[in-house]
């Protein structure tokens, strides 16, 4: 189902992600759409999705010509890092504390209910 479950949470698949940092930069529109629809799909793993996505997202609008500009490119590459990172979305538990983190950019509005956990390497996991 392309996400990998167990007792931590929900995990990225390592297939999945190793096709995405090898996808090359799209030559045109078609191949854009693809490349944020795979985005997309692992959304939740990559804070601040809309800000970062936002110069290729502006590629699709309306009367706008394709032109692949440095942003673009660098839109592309932080895109890939930050869903090669480890960001891991934790199961749901009564016990322990929620919080409510709310953001909101130009582009898009978002909000993340996590548990706070100390985890042995010191973060904080996100649950769903």
């Amino acid at each position: 189902m392309g996400y990998m479950v167990d007792a931590e949470g929900i995990h990225t698949t390592r297939k999945k992600v190793e096709a995405i940092n090898n996808a090359p930069k799209p030559q045109n529109l078609h191949q854009l759409k693809s490349f944020l629809g795979i985005l997309n799909y692992y959304g939740k793993f990559i804070p601040n999705l809309a800000m970062l996505a936002h110069p290729l997202k502006h590629l699709l609008e309306k009367n706008v010509p394709w032109k692949w500009t440095d942003e673009c490119d660098a839109s592309f590459r932080s895109l890939k890092d930050e869903l090669s990172s480890a960001h891991v979305l934790v199961h749901y538990s009564e016990k322990l504390p929620l919080k409510l983190a709310c953001d909101a950019s130009p582009y898009d509005v978002g909000a993340v209910i996590s548990h706070v956990i100390k985890w042995r390497r010191k973060t904080h996991r996100f649950c769903i």
